[in-house]
């Protein structure tokens, strides 16, 4: 079962199984007047009403201690909530800007363009198919602009040899096809491998959801693109082998 908790200000935050509920409680972060929200059904609950949520007592945390969804941060300087004492808010992915999408989890601090954790979200995902297929292009849309225009000179190079070695008759067309590809794609596929967690942290988000909508882009733009050069590749390989006989 998932739930959403339901902060003070009506804010979500979710969606999250009981294992991951239990482990807010066990931070004093949720306490058992907190709403929760099924995300099957809608139905609100408190969350003592959980029959799988041990609490360690039945009471609120004091002023001051440890901050729960249900109860008003004590704050300092106006609008500048603690989730702890002494500790400052952390930008959230989905709490503390308007208009923001639901969060995935509690205060999750936005590492994107640093040198930070991944999100659980980034570190599963395993292939990044604008890596994969325009290479240096979205590296340099990653601000990563040195590394995308080294891999750019590096492929040049390489293309360079493959047209020497031909026009030397030193190998043939389909050699020249298949050892190109295997150099080409082990290289473009070790990015795509690592593209993910590269993104993220070269280039500003505004959220998770904001990165996955941004690399959906770039993955069915490089799906069609890879498509149609491959079929390309092929058909042109295949006509001048014929024309060979």
């Amino acid at each position: 079962m998932q739930y959403n908790v339901i902060g003070p200000d009506g804010s979500k935050y979710g969606p999250a199984g009981i294992d991951l509920l239990q482990q807010w409680i066990n931070e004093e972060r949720i306490v058992p007047s907190t709403m929760l929200e099924a995300v099957e059904s809608g139905e609100q609950v408190a969350a003592s009403q959980v029959g799988s949520l041990q609490f360690k007592s039945a009471s609120a945390p004091a002023v001051g201690g440890p901050v729960s969804f249900s109860q008003p941060a004590v704050v300092q300087t106006p609008q500048q909530p603690l989730y702890g004492a002494g500790q400052p808010q952390q930008p959230l992915y989905g709490a503390g800007r308007p208009g923001a999408p639901i969060g995935y989890g509690y205060a999750q601090a936005n590492t994107s363009g640093t040198d930070g954790p991944l999100p659980d979200e980034i570190a599963r995902l395993k292939w990044n198919w604008g890596a994969f297929v325009f290479n240096w292009l979205w590296l340099v849309c990653m601000n990563r602009v040195a590394a995308g225009l080294g891999l750019l000179v590096i492929l040049g190079v390489l293309g360079v040899i493959n047209v020497l070695l031909l026009m030397n008759h030193v190998i043939g067309q389909a050699v020249d096809f298949i050892v190109g590809s295997i150099i080409q794609y082990t290289i473009t596929g070790l990015l795509a491998w690592k593209g993910n967690a590269l993104a993220w942290r070269s280039r500003r988000f505004d959220s998770v959801e904001h990165y996955i909508a941004v690399q959906k882009v770039w993955m069915w733009v490089g799906i069609v693109f890879f498509t149609l050069s491959m079929l390309y590749q092929i058909v042109s390989v295949i006509i001048q082998v014929i024309a060979g006989k």
